[in-house]
Formats: C-alpha cells, sequence, structure tokens
C-alpha cells in the first residue's frame, strides 16, 4: 500500500464566471468529509495522491450540467472507466477543461455523477480501481 503523505485538490468552477481553488489534505478522509460538490454545473475536479517524492496517481473527473461525469486516472498511463454495458451510440457529451476549453467524450466513457462520485471514494484510500467497472 502506498505511503501517501498529501492529497493535493484543485477544483475549477465554471459558473457563474472561472475560479479555481487549491487545497491540500492529509488524508482520504479529509478530501471525503470536505467533498461536496454543487450539481448541474461544468466543473473539474482534479487530486493528486502524493507520497514523499512519488505521485501515485491523478484522478480527474469532469462533471457538466446535465449531471453526466467522465473521469481520466493518471498512473503512468491513463485509464478511463465504463460501465460494462455502456455501448458506443453515436453520441457524445461535452464537458470543459480546466482552461475552460471544451472536449466531446463518447458515450461509452460517461458515468452518471453517483458512479463517477462512487469511484473517487473507492480510489482515494488506495488509489484502487472500482472492480464493478471496465476500465480503458
Amino acid at each position: 500500500m502506498p505511503k501517501i503523505t498529501k492529497y493535493q485538490v484543485e477544483v475549477t468552477h465554471f459558473t457563474p464566471h472561472p475560479q479555481k481553488y487549491a487545497m491540500d489534505f492529509a488524508t482520504a478522509s479529509e478530501v471525503v468529509n470536505w467533498l461536496n460538490l454543487p450539481k448541474n454545473v461544468d466543473l473539474v475536479l482534479f487530486i493528486a495522491a502524493l507520497g514523499q517524492s512519488t505521485d501515485f496517481g491523478n484522478f480527474y473527473l469532469f462533471l457538466n450540467k446535465d449531471a453526466a461525469a467522465h473521469i481520466w486516472l493518471h498512473e503512468h498511463r491513463e485509464h478511463i472507466p465504463c460501465e460494462h454495458h455502456a455501448c458506443d451510440d453515436g453520441n457524445t457529451f461535452t464537458f470543459r477543461y480546466e482552461n475552460g476549453e471544451t472536449f466531446e467524450v463518447p458515450a461509452r466513457e460517461i458515468l452518471s455523477r453517483e458512479r463517477a462520485l462512487e469511484t473517487l471514494h473507492y480510489w482515494l484510500p488506495d488509489q484502487n480501481h472500482l472492480p464493478t467497472l471496465e476500465w480503458l
């Protein structure tokens, strides 16, 4: 199990105007207790799990105003979770990068807000992937 010394957290909101908040937490439970993300807004949450001189992983959670979620998990390569039954139906969902630019994500790579938060809570303590999801 990795020895996390801090969680570096950044949240970028775009409503009513772009704002970025950054803070550090010592434990996963502190992050969970702090975590209260507004609903139905475009938002980017970035969490880095850091050790003394090691980055154990970076969790990006993109939320949009339609309550759709997209996750990038960077652990020396990019992992993207999706539901086992998800298919690519040709539809895309729009999200924002931290700089405000938009990008499109295929429907297969979309999670509900609730499922994305479940994935985050599972990842925080030990940087494990939620086993009920497929990881691309």
